[in-house]
Formats: C-alpha cells, sequence, structure tokens
C-alpha cells in the first residue's frame, strides 16, 4: 500500500508529464488520429501507464530520477506544441490567403498583373 501512495503523491508532482500527454493528444486531435470525444480515454490510459511506470520503478526499485524525466518531458512538451503550433500558423495563413485571394485591397495580387 505505500508502494501505490508514494506513487500517487509523484503523479501529483509531475506536470511535465501531465504537459506531454496533453500535446501529444492535441496534436493527434488535429491529425484525425483521436477522433472527437476519445480524449478522455486516451488522456486516462496514458496517466494510467505513467503510475504503473511508477509504481514499477518503487516496487522493483529502480533507480530513476523521476522529476528528472518530468523536467525533460516538460521541456518536450513545450517543444512540441511550438513547432505544431508553427505548421498550424503556416497553414493558418495558407487558408488566409485563399479567403482573401481577390477582395479589394487585402487581396491584391501583384503576380497576376505581371502574367498580364
Amino acid at each position: 500500500m505505500e508502494i501505490l501512495t508514494s506513487a500517487l503523491s509523484q503523479l501529483g508532482l509531475l506536470g511535465g508529464a501531465a504537459a506531454i500527454i496533453a500535446v501529444l493528444i492535441n496534436i493527434f486531435k488535429t491529425l484525425g488520429v483521436i477522433k472527437d470525444g476519445q480524449s478522455p480515454a486516451v488522456s486516462t490510459v496514458a496517466n494510467l501507464v505513467v503510475f504503473i511506470g511508477l509504481v514499477a520503478t518503487q516496487l522493483f526499485k529502480i533507480d530513476v530520477d523521476v522529476l528528472g524525466l518530468d523536467e525533460q518531458a516538460g521541456r518536450y512538451a513545450v517543444m512540441l506544441s511550438t513547432v505544431f503550433g508553427y505548421f498550424v500558423e503556416l497553414g493558418g495563413t495558407k487558408l488566409m490567403h485563399k479567403i482573401l485571394a481577390g477582395t479589394p485591397v487585402v487581396g491584391k495580387s501583384f503576380t497576376a498583373e505581371a502574367k498580364k
């Protein structure tokens, strides 16, 4: 019981793990891998895997720097969300260009005039 209590208390401190899980779920949702309404179940399973990992490290006395790994996961989450946000921005810019093409002033295309 002590192992479970310790693992649960550690799980509450793992902000990096929570961040990487959230970022990955959002990326997979955007890519269509995770469908609408599946996020809570996927998040629960991912957090359960983290919890089982914590219990296993304590049960089998595996020497792991859990807080160090969590810090690394947090860094990866920031990096992934930044890169993903960049690609979303590129797609959004392309979409807005298509939407505004041909509108007065904002949708002006000099390429079309040069071809005439």
